[in-house]
């Protein structure tokens, strides 16, 4: 079960996760929400939400990469910790990056990369 520390994946883009505690800025055709990211990888996030979107959303998020730029990106929620009447310990959804521009690409590489490495980003 996806426990919010790692995301079950034969994709290796997505392989190194690293801890990630910033707001994110969450839009999808109903509304904005702010919630706030627990790991990310060069693919996605992890994202802390007490109510997850569901599997398959289109949404667009906004946050801010410790120390470095802003990232704008369309992305969707491939995996939830939704589970009716079962607690979780990090209730919320990992998605996926979609359409990344290469500049914002390079900034999470050399982040997660930093993190692997036991530098701080």
């Amino acid at each position: 079960m996806p426990n919010g520390d790692s995301k079950p994946s034969s994709d290796s883009r997505v392989a190194t996760r690293c801890p990630l505690f910033v707001e994110v800025q969450v839009r999808d055709r109903t509304g904005v929400y702010f919630h706030r990211a627990r790991n990310i990888s060069s693919g996605g996030l992890f994202i802390d939400a007490p109510v997850p979107l569901d599997e398959g959303t289109e949404i667009t998020l906004h946050f801010r990469l410790p120390g470095g730029m802003n990232i704008d990106v369309a992305a969707q929620v491939v995996w939830t910790t939704k589970m009716v009447g079962v607690p979780v310990p990090y209730p919320g959804m990992g998605v996926t990056f979609k359409e990344l521009d290469e500049r914002a690409q390079e900034a999470i590489q050399e982040y997660v990369a930093a993190f692997a490495a036991g530098n701080e980003a």
